[in-house]
């Protein structure tokens, strides 16, 4: 029994050396350079986030939520005005996901649409008087984080604020857009906002419009990292030898 015991305290005390080895050899086994080669010809995707600059109403006209926004585009070099239609069987469909409710955090719901809801003006001569009705906006909070991009952001932290407006059944919060640099909201707002309507069974809901993607195809600045990491795994060879010799070696004198 003595023996067994010294025999499996031998192979902790190797496997720990095996584990340490397998997640520093891979780091100097030449894939330094391997790795700055896939990086140039590796995709990549970042967001171009509109930029809204005053909300001029929103209203609600009979099973549409329409915002009348007035901003810049992402795809759009100057200041315009646009309307964002959002179907209320939009907030019953495969698009949205529950989120339940947890301690003191309310149940919420989060609402992704397409750029489709986006129209070009203010069509508002054609809203109807008796069928329509304007819904109000409550004051801008910060987003927490970037919905589609690092930072995440954390829908419930927005629960601290959405309640409706006093006097009213419904609102919308404005919510402005996230800014990494300084990790505070910056002086526009977003394209996405948090509705509270009494008719829907979530506390709150996340609307938020997806944004542009722009796809780079190669990242030719990988090429400049070259002669680091080749002189990198030149350097490091001897080490790797070394972590090599050492694996075999505990792999064979414990018949492994």
């Amino acid at each position: 029994m003595y023996k067994k015991r010294s025999l499996w305290s031998k192979l902790g005390h190797m496997s720990n050396a095996v584990w340490v080895a397998c997640c520093v050899v891979p780091l100097l086994t030449g894939c330094l350079t391997h790795k700055a080669l896939m990086a140039v010809d590796q995709p990549t995707t970042r967001s171009i986030y509109d930029r809204i600059d005053h909300i001029d109403r929103v209203v609600l006209d009979e099973d549409t939520l329409l915002l009348f926004l007035e901003g810049r585009l992402a795809n759009s070099p100057s200041k315009s005005k646009f309307t964002v239609s959002i179907p209320l069987a939009a907030f019953f469909s495969n698009n949205i996901a529950f989120y339940q409710e947890v301690r003191e955090f309310p149940a919420y719901a989060r609402l992704m649409v397409s750029r489709d809801v986006i129209t070009p003006g203010w069509a508002l001569e054609t809203l109807p008087d008796k069928d329509s009705f304007a819904i109000p906006i409550g004051p801008s909070h910060s987003q927490d984080g970037y919905p589609d991009n690092y930072p995440w952001e954390r829908p419930v932290m927005y629960s601290e604020f959405v309640k409706p407006l006093p006097n009213t059944k419904r609102t919308l919060y404005p919510l402005s857009l996230y800014d990494i640099a300084t990790s505070k909201a910056s002086g526009n707002l977003a394209m996405e906002f948090v509705y509270v309507d009494p008719n829907l069974k979530q506390a709150y809901t996340v609307i938020y419009v997806d944004q542009v993607g722009l796809t780079k195809d190669k990242h030719r600045g990988y090429y400049c990292l070259l002669p680091l990491t080749v002189a990198a795994d030149i350097v490091t060879l001897p080490v790797q030898a070394i972590f090599f010799a050492f694996v075999i070696h505990q792999l064979s004198v414990h018949g492994m």
